[in-house]
């Protein structure tokens, strides 16, 4: 039943437009299908009668295959449908309107079979207006940009809408699904539509979503004030490089309060020219290859100069979301060569705080990270598919962002453990430590077919946590960027010069331009969009800094589509901390 009385203002219109119609429905002189009495009535004689222009009235015998007998079986299977439907002849009048339509909207059949003028809309928007079954036989532009989403499936049509009058006590939700309706001889008699009441529904996928909200925007405002505590200057850039968000490193180093910052874009800051064509530039540059770039220019107010890192935040359909911005002061030369001792001392210690405070955070962000993707995850498996396509999607997007950030943040993890931590040489065989880079690659070899090769592999003193990173950081790099159908093949080999081990990965994979081989070891470059390699940009980095613990060097020989060699040094007794 319905939740609540039929509103009086429906029940006024049709009050005022039933009876007429009705009477001129059953004088015989304007063609109608047939009421439910009148269908009633040709079940126990197998006779109805056909009006001027073939319709059923009163006088002549329906036998089956005439267009009357198939519309009257027709409204005979309409009557005992499940679900709230209700039909309209071709002139718009109502020739068909369930129990379980009654049901839904407390209107009686008999009060509004064979009224026009759309009045089938007043349960639903109390006033006779257009509704779905009328764009199944003619479109209309300004109806489908109200209803906003319209799914077409085969020849019916299908929208959700809210109604203001369904329920007395809050906005309703209806979906409604309308096709036309043909006989046998697809001669178009009207059109159905069928509606199903939401509200419920909805008001409950609401109050999960609220709730879900709320957690999510506690563990943000959580990351935000933890990204508000850095060191490190950090912006955030909406899809329209507008501020969305700066910490308060970021507020001081620009002089600014935050607040009046916030929608503001580079261009509104007064920067000189030619900082705004640099940083255009480098924001051009990461639009156009999906990396993180590198720039550097004047700051804008301190007679120094500044290092930003333009990282793009990316959708699952490849656009840029958003865009993560890193920035540090980069102290000026003082031109009388090396900086004094104390300033010298105190850099270093700065350094190894920052990296003690990266730590930190780097931890401190994993937990708000899994709630965010737990919770989602279980949302998704709970409603998953009980939500409108969007939810399902918008989910998809938060469990993929979040995921991606987790991954970035476990990277700087590993990053602030190799740059903090002591390192643990002793005497280390690295044929053991392949087999246990290969185990941890398993997965990765499989699925790729990869083939790994080596030469007899040395002793050396070495930290074995960190030569397992190193090494399964190149070999997968190896398998992961390979060429487009062609199996990955990486070979491993080391040779003694003078003091030190040379070690070499050599891969038959796509190959690095050149122009990159310093580059792609700094942090956040990468040379590849999202969809097609996915990675933090850290990883190299990471590579870099355990070779420099070890005090040796890394470095990359490459062409594009020739495959790639790295080599790494580690000395016989490697410098540590």
């Amino acid at each position: 039943m319905r939740n609540s009385s039929p509103p009086s203002l429906a029940r006024h219109h049709l009050s005022n437009s039933c009876g007429a119609h009705t009477s001129a429905a059953l004088s015989g002189h304007n063609p109608v299908l047939p009421t439910p009495e009148s269908r009633d009535a040709w079940r126990r004689s197998g006779r109805l009668c056909r009006g001027p222009e073939g319709d059923a009235t009163n006088g002549g015998e329906a036998r089956p295959g005439d267009r009357a007998f198939i519309r009257a079986r027709s409204l005979d299977i309409l009557d005992s449908h499940p679900e709230a439907t209700f039909a309209i002849d071709r002139r718009q009048r109502v020739v068909a309107w369930n129990a379980a339509m009654e049901r839904l909207t407390g209107i009686r059949r008999e009060d509004i079979l064979g009224t026009a003028d759309r009045s089938y809309a007043l349960p639903f928007y109390g006033r006779k207006r257009p509704m779905l079954i009328d764009m199944i036989r003619e479109h209309d532009d300004r109806l489908e940009q109200e209803y906003g989403r319209i799914e077409r499936k085969g020849g019916a049509i299908c929208a959700e809408s809210r109604v203001p009058f369904l329920h007395q006590d809050r906005e309703g939700v209806i979906c409604e699904r309308a096709s036309l309706w043909n006989d046998a001889d697809g001669q178009v008699l009207g059109a159905i539509e069928s509606v199903q009441d939401l509200t419920d529904r909805r008001s409950r996928e609401e109050e999960v979503l609220k709730g879900y909200r709320a957690r999510v925007n506690a563990h943000r405002d959580q990351m935000l004030a933890l990204l508000s505590m850095l060191p490190v200057q950090i912006y955030i850039l909406d899809s329209n490089l507008q501020f969305e968000y700066l910490n308060r490193a970021a507020a001081q180093s620009l002089e600014r309060d935050a607040d009046a910052v916030i929608g503001m874009r580079w261009h509104d800051l007064g920067l000189p020219e030619g900082s705004l064509q640099t940083l255009d530039a480098a924001i051009g540059r990461m639009r156009e290859t999906g990396a993180a770039i590198t720039c550097e220019m004047p700051h804008p107010v301190r007679r120094t100069a500044m290092e930003f890192v333009f990282t793009p935040l990316s959708t699952a359909g490849g656009g840029i979301e958003s865009v993560f911005v890193a920035a540090r002061d980069i102290p000026a030369p003082s031109g009388t060569g090396d900086l004094p001792v104390a300033v010298t001392r105190e850099l270093q210690r700065s350094n190894e705080d920052l990296e003690r405070f990266a730590y930190a955070v780097s931890h401190d962000l994993q937990e708000p990270l899994r709630a965010i993707v737990s919770y989602t995850q279980l949302l998704s498996r709970r409603y998953g598919g009980r939500l409108d396509e969007d939810a399902d999607e918008f989910m998809g997007f938060i469990v993929e962002g979040a995921s991606r950030m987790q991954a970035l943040i476990q990277d700087l993890l590993i990053y602030s453990r190799v740059s903090c931590g002591e390192l643990a040489a002793e005497p280390l065989d690295m044929e053991a430590v392949l087999e246990k880079t290969l185990e941890n690659l398993r997965t990765a070899i499989d699925e790729t077919g990869a083939r790994v090769t080596r030469d007899p592999l040395p002793t050396i003193r070495a930290d074995a946590i960190q030569m397992v990173r190193l090494l399964q950081n190149l070999i997968g790099n190896g398998i992961k960027f390979h060429r487009e159908g062609v199996s990955p093949r990486v070979h491993i080999r080391a040779e003694p010069c003078g003091k030190e081990w040379i070690f070499s990965i050599r891969d038959n994979g796509i190959g690095i331009d050149p122009q990159f081989h310093e580059r792609i070891f700094e942090m956040f470059q990468r040379l590849h969009t999202q969809d097609a390699h996915s990675g933090t940009g850290i990883g190299l980095s990471i590579c870099r800094k355990i070779v420099e613990q070890h005090g040796g060097r890394i470095w990359v020989e490459s062409e594009p589509g020739m495959g790639s060699v790295f080599f790494f040094s580690i000395p016989h007794s490697p410098g540590g901390r």
